[in-house]
């Protein structure tokens, strides 16, 4: 156990990890939705102010999608302690006062895979420090759980050994539901359909590439648009383009890959002809070797439907993804 004396102005925290050892005996698997925080917090610490405090650290704002969405929704459970039935839950948040202020985070105790945080303070005051103080942190950790989560069912039943991957170099879990739409030598396209005439889409192509050149927004828009155009068709002869009007331009950022870094690309995307579209995401791995772009990209069809936990199901597919001839961390 590591243990760590934080310092604020008017009081002290003090914040310690779990030891992440292995369980002596086999807990239950996590019970809960992906996106669904329970918060175990007593009436008058609630009604106090803490419930302010909670909203403001969980209320993030899910990038890229319109109308906007939060990235969690949390249920608030009456209680100081962890009953026999939360105990199965996989995203827990404990809030307590005491003579003291802490910030816990224990990982698997009751139930596995599951996060939970333990907050106590002396004042209410404490207590939103804290929650403002760790909530990136806290955000963050709920999001890969939930992310963790998805590729373990993921990983039960997928495509990765189909043939069109295969021959693209390219590992990537796509889960047994989805329906192989394209198989083309550099464009692999996989769907599947839900309700209401959505469907969720998977999406592999490749792009020639120089190692001199850069990989920014504006390029990458342009590689993308010439990629996907040639394949994804609505009625009309309408065709599918990356919307890049002002205040719509995509997110770019580099992200850690194992060893690797790579971009990642949120946006939405349109039809040129038509009035329909909806978020995407996308990782573009350069591959030297070949001299080649590699991009794995989901988008979503889900006209007056949320959105926000199709985008997370689809993130878990796409984080599956490694070139077969690299080694990755």
């Amino acid at each position: 156990m590591r243990f760590f004396l934080y310092r604020f102005s008017i009081f002290s925290i003090v914040l310690f990890t779990a030891c992440k050892t292995k369980p002596k005996e086999v807990h239950p698997r996590a019970t809960g939705a992906i996106d669904e925080v329970l918060v175990v917090c007593g009436d008058t610490l609630w009604n106090a102010g803490v419930n302010e405090g909670v909203r403001k650290a969980l209320d993030k704002e899910f990038p890229m999608l319109f109308p906007e969405e939060s990235v969690f929704s949390f249920v608030r459970v009456k209680g100081r302690g962890v009953t026999e039935l939360l105990k199965r839950s996989r995203n827990l948040l404990m809030i307590r006062k005491a003579n003291r202020n802490s910030f816990e985070s224990v990982q698997n105790k009751y139930a596995q895979p599951q996060d939970m945080f333990v907050i106590t303070g002396k004042t209410i005051a404490d207590i939103d420090a804290i929650l403002s103080e760790f909530k990136d942190s806290i955000v963050h950790s709920y999001y890969q759980s939930d992310l963790v989560y998805l590729q373990s069912q993921i990983k039960r039943a997928n495509q990765s050994d189909d043939v069109g991957l295969k021959e693209m170099g390219v590992y990537l879990e796509v889960p047994d539901d989805y329906m192989h739409v394209v198989n083309a030598r550099a464009f692999q396209w996989f769907r599947k359909n839900i309700l209401k005439g959505s469907s969720y889409n998977v999406i592999v192509y490749e792009s020639p590439w120089d190692a001199h050149r850069r990989i920014d927004a504006n390029t990458m828009v342009k590689l993308r648009d010439s990629c996907v155009s040639r394949f994804v068709e609505g009625d009309a002869g309408s065709r599918m383009i990356t919307e890049d009007r002002a205040g719509l331009h995509p997110e770019v950022k580099t992200v850690r890959w194992g060893k690797r870094s790579l971009a990642q690309m949120r946006g939405l995307w349109k039809m040129d002809k038509a009035f329909f579209g909806g978020p995407f995401l996308s990782y573009w791995c350069a591959d030297e070797a070949h001299k080649r772009l590699v991009t794995v990209e989901g988008f979503l069809f889900a006209p007056n439907e949320e959105k926000r936990n199709m985008m997370i199901q689809l993130e878990a597919i796409l984080k599956t993804f490694h070139l077969e001839s690299q080694t990755e961390g």
